[in-house]
């Protein structure tokens, strides 16, 4: 005989109720973890599914798993946006050391990394009239901007914004830094040597200035200026067989930081096929020429010159997702997701009670709550080596 249960309407409080069995809109903390899991692997339609197959019924809609996520993004945000806000009458941390010597092997450095990536947005408009011709439209995008800050044990800290269920952040990711070097640094008596290795945006300059209230070291990051002379040199030169001469003469330069002899190069020994691109190069160069170090020098003292690690990290966590052709995202869906596989993936590697000392229903959420105090502002040891890109 097959008993059924309600919830009850009185206002009564049944065990049932308490423990969310047989309730209208009650969600296991098994069927979440499962949902929010293959969240981060898959799109809500496809998880929706594997549950269909798992379970032989139609468990939960893309839209119901949708809200899911968005809800634990908000929830993981909202305590990140708690901690920042507790800590606002904590120390300073020490001034930042205004000269750093770049390529002495016993020299301390304190580095700081950040890298955005950036998706596809959604138009608000799907598609246009049959009356009305098609218009080209710049491309836009939703970008999500993560920060790696060194630890005094050597590992790092990886960083981001927290946001609503809009998308939209209730804390910066700028905020999470200060935070992270309050709690790592704020005891700290001697100036700090914290070296910035970037892009070269000028945004990022800006953020780095409000963070310490004083320019901070800074090196362009060797991939970044790679490529950016390997794309303006594909416009410039008139064929492949030049642009393969000028992209070795001017990497080579760059290379041991010889600025100057890069820019005499384009100037003497570039027939440019276009000379709007020339500029701009030479624009490029000129603009981050105090950026630009010897990074040979400063590799063979075993040092970083690129933060090509932690973009790679960034694209496995959050371009796995939602860099796919044909894919575009709003920023409700987009900043919500990145949140949790951010969490998902940092966690994951932080402890191990993911997918064994904790209970099927308590991995992936459980991950999130066992982490120390700082929880998912996860310390991942990536390892004190340098990299290059």
């Amino acid at each position: 005989m097959v008993q059924r249960f309600q919830c009850p309407t009185s206002g009564e409080t049944t065990y049932l109720e308490l423990t969310e069995q047989l309730c209208e809109g009650a969600m296991s903390a098994r069927l979440a973890e499962f949902s929010a899991y293959y969240s981060n692997r898959m799109s809500y339609d496809e998880v929706a599914g594997l549950l269909k197959r798992v379970t032989g019924q139609h468990v939960l809609s893309d839209q119901t798993i949708q809200r899911l996520v968005v809800a634990k993004a908000v929830e993981v945000s909202q305590q990140w946006q708690s901690e920042s806000q507790a800590d606002t009458a904590a120390p300073p941390w020490p001034e930042v050391t205004p000269q750093v010597d770049w390529y002495d092997p016993q020299s301390e450095e304190v580095l700081l990394l950040t890298d955005a990536i950036q998706v596809k947005q959604q138009k608000a408009r799907r598609g246009q009239g049959a009356d009305k011709p098609t218009v080209e439209r710049e491309t836009k995008r939703v970008h999500t901007d993560v920060w790696l800050v060194e630890q005094p044990t050597g590992d790092f800290s990886y960083l981001m914004a927290g946001v609503d269920a809009t998308g939209q952040e209730v804390v910066s990711g700028t905020e999470r830094v200060r935070w992270q070097f309050q709690q790592d640094y704020a005891g700290r008596s001697e100036p700090l040597p914290v070296v910035a290795i970037t892009d070269g945006a000028r945004t990022i300059r800006r953020q780095l200035a409000e963070l310490f209230g004083q320019p901070v070291p800074l090196i362009l990051d060797w991939y970044h200026l790679d490529k950016k002379v390997g794309e303006l040199m594909s416009m410039v030169a008139r064929n492949k067989q030049e642009k393969a001469v000028h992209v070795a003469h001017l990497l080579d330069h760059l290379w041991h930081g010889r600025t100057d002899a890069a820019l005499t190069y384009l100037r003497r020994e570039v027939q440019a096929k276009n000379p709007q691109q020339l500029a701009a190069l030479g624009t490029y160069l000129e603009k981050h020429r105090a950026e630009i170090i010897d990074y040979g020098r400063r590799q063979r003292a075993g040092k970083a010159i690129g933060s090509g690690r932690m973009e790679k990290g960034v694209d496995q966590v959050i371009g796995a997702r939602q860099k796919h052709k044909g894919m575009s995202w709003s920023p409700t869906g987009s900043n919500p997701t990145a949140t949790l596989e951010y969490v998902d993936h940092m966690c994951t590697r932080r402890i191990t009670v993911f997918r064994s000392q904790a209970t099927w229903g308590r991995g992936f959420f459980a991950s999130v709550n066992l982490c120390d105090r700082r929880a998912c502002s996860v310390s991942v040891a990536v390892g004190v080596k340098p990299w290059a890109s």
